[in-house]
Formats: C-alpha cells, structure tokens, sequence
C-alpha cells in the first residue's frame, strides 16, 4: 500500500499541477501609417480622425490628436507624431510641451478575451526617450492608471512599462485611450525625441485545467502494473 501511495504522490506532483495564465492581444502594431502623417500642431488640436486599423486579426477605429499646451517659441517650433518601420515616432522642439491622445474603438474584443476577473494592463514598450514624459491610460473615459517616467531611456535598453486597470471597467463597447505628455515636471525645456513600439493589453485568463499530463499517467500505469505483479508472486 505504501508502494501506491508514492506513486500517487510521484504522478500528482509531475502531471497535475495547475498554473495561472494571462492573455496578451495585440492593441496597435503601428504597421498603419495616420493619414496625412506626421501630424503637426505648433499649438491647437489637430487630429486625424478615425481610421480602421487591422492588428493580428482584430479591427480597430483609431483616432488620434496631437496639441501644444507650452510653446515659448511660436510657430515654425512645435510638435509632431508619424509612424516609422512598425513604431510610433514623437518630436516636439526645445521650448514645447506637446500632448498626444491615441483612442482605440475595440468594441468588445478585449471584453470577450478576459476570461476571468481580475487586474490588467496596458503594455507599452518604449524604445527611446530623451526627455520625462507622463502616461495616462483610460477606460471608456475613466483614467485607470497614470505613470510618471523621468528616466532618460535615449542610450539604454527598451522599456516596458505597465498601467493597470480592473477588468470590470470594460463594458463590452470599449474605447480605449493612451495619453503621452512631454510636459512632466523636469522636462528640461520640454523637448521630447520618443519612440514605442507595439502596444498590447493583457488579461487575467482562466487557470489551466488540472489534467495528468500524458507521462504521468504513463508512469502511474506502470506503478500500478508492477504492484500487481509483486503481489502475484507474494500469492504463488
């Protein structure tokens, strides 16, 4: 009996151990140039309107603007955003504080996608800043996180950063917005030179179902083959 019960113990701890998964879809692979691009303001709003964008398979209506709440210059100096080999490209001049918003009409793709309730993010990898800049992202209008980053990233490494949101705040007709401000406090004149690449959301998934993998009962099987057999002999 004692032989059985270690085989047990031996094919739980291979075959049945259960983890937690996150789900990671796509939000924008900035692989659709904004028309009209690069888009410049030296201080209102200027937006490009709603374009469909196709990302991994989903379709997307994205809208975006850009506006200069600080310019000490005036006009030709300003700011501007583009996209460039599958990244997301801004510029603004020494003197000027450029605010850009991307808004994304997902529907309810992403509502569809969380399997589970619990605590997301929006993943945005910047490549290369020069300046301090802020991140707000928002839900349907709602701000959900805010991320203050004063971390010359221009000569170092790509850097992910994460603002979280609950999963209830998605309704199932979601827009989704990214704010960059190149005014942060420190901006040093509030030039900013950033580049990102592919934006992504992740979400909370369904734990893996807790089936014995196929060597553990494979290993459990034979266990059991040689019990019988050992009490076989005993009785012989």
């Amino acid at each position: 009996m004692t032989t059985f019960k270690t085989l047990l113990a031996s094919a739980a701890a291979i075959g049945l151990a259960s983890t937690a998964g996150a789900a990671i879809l796509p939000l924008d692979d900035f692989n659709t140039a904004f028309p009209g691009q690069p888009i410049f303001t030296d201080g209102a709003v200027v937006s490009t309107g709603p374009q469909v964008i196709s990302v991994s398979g989903n379709d997307f209506t994205r809208t975006a603007s850009i506006e200069v709440d600080f310019n000490s210059n005036g006009f030709p100096s300003g700011a501007q955003f583009r996209t460039d080999s599958g990244n997301f490209v801004y510029s603004s001049d020494t003197g000027v504080a450029g605010i850009v918003t991307l808004d994304y009409d997902v529907g309810s793709t992403f509502f569809d996608a969380a399997t589970t309730a619990g605590t997301g993010a929006i993943r945005i990898q910047e490549l290369t800043a020069d300046r301090p800049r802020t991140y707000s992202f928002a839900i349907n209008g709602a701000v959900q996180d805010t991320i203050v980053s004063l971390i010359d990233t221009e000569l170092g490494f790509p850097t992910v950063y994460e603002l979280t949101f609950d999963t209830s705040a998605l309704t199932g007709s979601d827009t989704l917005s990214l704010v960059i401000d190149a005014g942060a406090e420190g901006s040093l004149g509030d030039a900013l030179d950033l580049e990102l690449s592919i934006l992504d959301i992740r979400l909370p998934d369904a734990p893996i179902e807790q089936v014995p993998a196929p060597g553990a009962l494979g290993l459990l099987g034979l266990g059991v083959l040689g019990l019988g057999l050992a009490r076989r002999r005993k009785s012989v």
